[in-house]
């Protein structure tokens, strides 16, 4: 039996399970994963509608990699919808309803036994000095001078809006209204639409009067003109038309100073869009620009960034207090990389995608907080992850009786497992690590660089299983509950090569020497030819059915996103785009599947019930916090450098130092990345010497 055979079986013993003790979906539709609910739960196929909609009808790899690519720019929407599942649409698309905070890591070089190791830090003094170099605060107290510059006329130009609104030739909306309050941020200008129908608006209303006074001349004239009989109908006239005469002369005057404003405010607004293009301000430059404004402290960017801290933590604070029932919110949180040049701000391309899940839950009578990070893989070398740690829990020192941690998957690799090459240099990602047949059953055909998806998926479990234990979520993004055979290491070889076939006695459990020389040499990938062979890394999960599995599962979050967007949000034109109609067909089709079973209704529900729920967080999940001595006592530059760094523990001890597992005596060890690469290498000399003898003995 093939691999896809034995999966598709496995996969169908799942579902008969399921079928026969029932599960948590209300809707009897077949879940795979007892007790956790995924989108295996609400997905309606069957068995040979699974094996098309995964092996055979699955999209192309161009396909899939467009839409994920297109539906990172919604994301935001779709954590709304987490949080707030019946929102109108409006309100799902704005960015007010959770914050953003965007992290800044320098990237930094480090040369190890000659090798070049890329280990970004957190490092905000470079940061500064960037901005010092590039006048940036400079730049921000000039665009402050045009803001309040600008602010002389606004209040006047919102009561023109609010005026002419009553005329709807003009189409003026609401939200056109609404939003001039936010004119004062200088990233946001009125549209020369807007000033064109207000003009127009005056001018029209400034010609009526012209017109009356006009009429009003006429009767004068027509009245010495007349006899008496027909001046007294004309003084009837006269009279009635004085007081309009008379407010015309007035007003007029007021029309023609309005329209002189107006005037007066467009040329300061395409006076600003000239200075800011002489400027050639950068997007980045322009949004820190815009926060020393807000902030109201152009001479300190570091209390600016605090300050920014405790508007996220306000901010999430007050959503609580709001709504009584709210037990769960979403903090997106942002890696964007940096080179070190100090004169310059310039930014990567590539960032990383992060949130965290904030939990409210009762302890000793209080709120308490749970901060969980869900980052996709738990280790990585395209940053310091201690140094990233120590930033995001840094942000929620501003909420009371709050907890951090800093993963959820219970696991070494995570979902992601490493987006480059680790220290050896020996593999890339999980994928790139099982079979080429295996791989060939993928709809994703990889997972490097889907830090967002991952994410997304991650939010949507952890969100839609409110009711369950965290540690059996992390046991479930661990292994899907699937059975997880026992791996295959070198010590194992070398236990059966001692035990089957060095002694003439061997067990009866023992395979033939062919068998097993066949099998070592699979397990190392050894190269007949040039004698050569791949260093296992004896960490790395080895169960391809679980990576198989996990891909099929990002694939169905993917397609299920884009739907929300298509469906929820009404946004068509991400579908319109795709060239292959082919592809397209098969969409239509899972739409079509997902509106018979209308599953944005079941998931609603599903969210409203858990929305709430009161959250339980038990000791053992705070107790997973094993690096708050290290994030308090040793500072973003200490870590991960090259050599190891031992501190003092504090007296008294406010961070649990007492049962960190690197304590010693009354002193902390910071492990560098000199030990750690010791340790490795110390690890596959080992298994380097299990493999030659090995060979020595076949």
């Amino acid at each position: 039996m093939d691999y896809r055979q034995k999966y598709l079986k496995y996969k169908q013993k799942y579902i008969n399970l399921q079928k026969n003790v029932g599960g948590a979906n209300p809707h009897n539709i077949s879940c795979i994963t007892r007790d956790i609910f995924d989108l295996d739960c609400i997905l309606p196929l069957t068995k040979n509608e699974q094996d098309d909609y995964i092996f055979k009808k699955r999209l192309s790899r161009e396909t899939i990699n467009y839409i994920r690519s297109e539906i990172q720019d919604y994301y935001e929407y779709f954590y709304n919808y987490l949080m707030f599942p019946n929102l109108e649409i409006d309100k799902l698309k704005t960015r007010d309803l959770r914050d953003e905070i965007i992290i800044p890591v320098i990237n930094r070089k480090q040369n190890i036994n000659n090798e070049e190791l890329s280990v970004g830090i957190v490092n905000y003094d470079i940061i500064i000095q960037k901005l010092k170099n590039i006048k940036i605060i400079e730049k921000a107290q000039e665009i402050n001078n045009i803001k309040i510059a600008l602010q002389k006329v606004l209040k006047s130009y919102k009561d023109y809006v609010v005026t002419i609104k009553q005329y709807t030739e003009f189409n003026i909306s609401d939200n056109d209204i609404i939003n001039l309050d936010s004119y004062e941020d200088i990233r946001i200008l009125p549209s020369d639409n807007i000033y064109d129908y207000i003009y127009k608006h005056y001018e029209n209303k400034y010609n009526e009067y012209k017109k009356g006074i006009e009429t009003y001349n006429n009767l004068v004239r027509l009245f010495n003109n007349s006899t008496a009989l027909e001046q007294k109908k004309i003084d009837e006239n006269m009279n009635k038309t004085e007081t309009e005469y008379e407010k015309a002369l007035s007003d007029s005057d007021n029309y023609l100073k309005i329209l002189n404003e107006i005037q007066d405010y467009k040329n300061n607004l395409n006076e600003q869009r000239r200075k800011l293009i002489e400027y050639n301000i950068s997007n980045e430059e322009m949004n820190i620009i815009i926060d020393l404004i807000n902030y109201n402290n152009t001479n300190d960017i570091m209390s600016m960034i605090e300050e920014k801290k405790k508007n996220v933590c306000k901010n999430i604070l007050d959503k609580f207090n709001k709504n009584p029932e709210l037990n769960c919110q979403i903090l997106s949180v942002s890696l964007t990389f940096f080179d070190s040049n100090i004169n310059k701000l310039n930014r990567d391309k590539i960032g990383h995608a992060n949130s965290v899940t904030i939990y409210r839950f009762q302890k000793d009578g209080e709120d308490h907080y749970l901060c969980l990070r869900t980052e996709p893989h738990r280790h990585t070398n395209i940053y310091c992850r201690n140094s990233v740690r120590k930033a995001i829990r840094d942000i929620f020192k501003y909420l009371h009786n709050s907890h951090y941690l800093d993963f959820i998957i219970d696991s070494k690799e995570g979902l992601q497992v490493n987006e480059e090459e680790d220290i050896q240099k020996q593999n890339l990602t999980d994928f790139d690590n099982i079979p080429q047949n295996i791989q060939n059953l993928s709809p994703l055909q990889g997972n490097s660089g889907f830090c967002a998806s991952w994410t997304i998926y991650t939010l949507f479990v952890l969100m839609t299983n409110r009711n369950l234990n965290l540690e059996n979520l992390g046991k479930y993004f661990a292994n899907f509950n699937l059975r997880n055979p026992e791996k295959q290491t070198i010590s194992k070889f070398k236990s059966e090569l001692d035990k089957c076939y060095l002694h003439d006695k061997k067990d009866s459990s023992c395979k033939s020497k062919d068998i097993f020389e066949k099998e070592f040499k699979k397990y190392i990938d050894y190269d007949s030819g040039t004698g050569r062979y791949y260093i296992p890394n004896e960490t790395q999960q080895k169960n391809y059915s679980y990576i198989l599995t996990k891909q099929i599962k990002l694939y169905r979050m993917i397609i299920f996103v884009f739907y929300f967007i298509t469906k929820k949000l009404k946004i068509s034109e991400l579908f319109d785009n795709i060239q292959n109609e082919n592809d397209k067909k098969i969409i239509n089709e899972i739409f079509n599947k997902f509106d018979t079973i209308k599953i944005l209704d079941i998931l609603n529900d599903k969210l409203e019930f858990q929305n709430k729920l009161k959250i339980t967080i038990t000791q053992n999940i705070l107790d997973k916090d094993t690096h708050l001595c290290d994030d308090n006592i040793f500072d973003h530059k200490e870590f991960c450098n090259i050599n190891d760094i031992v501190k003092s523990i504090p007296n008294p001890d406010n961070y649990n130092c007492n049962i960190n597992k690197l304590k010693e005596n009354n002193n902390i060890r910071l492990r560098g990345l000199q030990s750690t690469l010791n340790e490795e290498k110390t690890q596959t000399d080992s298994i380097i010497k299990d493999i030659n003898y090995i060979f020595q003995k076949l």
